[in-house]
């Protein structure tokens, strides 16, 4: 409805249409088998992760935050679940993965995923991530791998249940 005024003071309804052609859409599913890395992705992203604390004890926790930042013509991040870590061989022989399915909080046109995880070894490091997102211009799989991150873990000196004082 649009209004026409009279006199300043009181106005008429008058009804408006408008017609537009039809407009066919097709949708498709995106392909199957999917790789194991695929997270739902359509389009698009950007995968960056972070580690805090880098340097630590063996067995002390750490925060590893991985954000998908999408692209401006991307599926939502809605769509977006939690890589699973605890099918990456590195992970699983170096960390114990306290959180294996984080809930993902969505901010703006980025989604952040926290994975919570305690050092096995000294010698534990955050590996190369290889994600998986469906391009649907060339209607295939695309692989994006993280940046490793180094971290500083030192054997834990406080000593464990089995120590005694002699």
């Amino acid at each position: 409805f649009a209004a026409e005024g009279l006199d300043d003071k009181s106005y008429l309804p008058k009804r408006i249409v408008a017609v537009a052609p039809a407009v066919t859409v097709e949708v498709r599913d995106v392909p199957s088998p999917r790789p194991a890395s695929y997270c739902g992705g359509i389009g698009d992203y950007r995968w960056v992760v972070s580690a805090s604390p880098t340097r630590l004890r063996v067995g002390d926790p750490l925060t590893l935050t991985l954000d998908v930042e999408r692209g401006s013509k991307s599926g939502s991040l809605e769509l977006i679940s939690a890589p699973d870590l605890s099918s990456v061989p590195e992970i699983v022989e170096d960390f114990e993965l306290i959180d294996r399915n984080p809930t993902g909080r969505i901010e703006g046109s980025t989604k952040h995923f926290s994975y919570a995880m305690r050092p096995k070894k000294v010698t534990a490091s955050i590996p190369r991530l290889n994600l998986t997102s469906f391009d649907p211009n060339t209607e295939r799989f695309v692989d994006v791998s993280t940046t490793p991150i180094a971290l500083e873990i030192v054997e834990d000196e406080r000593g464990g249940a089995d120590d005694t004082a002699g």
